[in-house]
């Protein structure tokens, strides 16, 4: 009986996370359905893809990131940038490093 509440706590816990994890991918959805549409509008870029487009490495962006310099998106773990904001980002790095 104790190992079924335990259980039953192991899968609450992992339900809360879920719905935590709902949430964010509603506001990301609300914050592109708000943004104003233009072409790529609503399409998302991992950072994997920004690194190539800012001509950095992937660990640079981590850091960039880090020290706020970066403000991606975040689904769960997962860090986005939108497409639409893209021009406005390397405008303000400089064209990358």
């Amino acid at each position: 009986m104790n190992k079924l509440k335990q259980e039953l706590t192991k899968v609450r816990r992992r339900l809360v996370r879920l719905a935590d994890e709902l949430a964010d991918i509603e506001q990301v959805m609300s914050d592109t359905e708000a943004a104003p549409q233009d072409e790529g509008a609503g399409e998302i870029v991992g950072i994997t893809e920004m690194a190539t487009m800012m001509n950095v490495s992937l660990p640079t962006i981590r850091r960039y990131i880090k020290d706020g310099k970066l403000a991606p998106y975040r689904v769960g773990s997962r860090q986005y940038f939108l497409r639409s904001e893209i021009p406005q980002i390397l405008k303000a790095a400089g064209g990358g490093e």
